[in-house]
């Protein structure tokens, strides 16, 4: 759903699912076949100024959850330098943090906590 507000900012709030995991099935025949395995519930608001996205937030999930936020290029700027940040926290990903820059497809950024293995406990 996307609702428009003055200046031509408009905020869209979605939900659904998102596909967490998978799960292997063997045939009679000795193949595998790969199935969708566990789904958690996802919701998400972003912000958008004429068109060009200017945020995110995004909630993933009750059994792991996760959540993501970004404030993307455009919005942020020193001079001629217009730059991004993004955080995430989450259950197997623990907490990152970085920088985006318009011009640049890589960015600088900090990570801490993650799991090494997500074997369900």
């Amino acid at each position: 759903m996307t609702i428009p507000t003055r200046r031509g900012d408009s905020i869209s709030l979605s939900g659904g699912t998102l596909l967490y995991s998978f799960r292997a099935e063997y045939t009679d025949q000795g193949g595998r076949i790969v199935l969708p395995g566990e789904l958690a519930p996802s919701v998400g608001a972003f912000w958008d100024r004429n068109e060009s996205l200017m945020g995110s937030l995004q909630l993933v999930g009750i059994r792991h959850p996760a959540a993501i936020a970004n404030i993307y290029p455009g919005l942020l700027s020193a001079g001629d330098f217009h730059f991004g940040l993004y955080a995430c926290v989450g259950y197997y990903d623990g907490f990152a943090t970085g920088l985006s820059i318009s011009w640049l497809p890589l960015g600088p950024g900090f990570s801490a906590g993650a799991q090494t293995s997500q074997e369900w406990p």
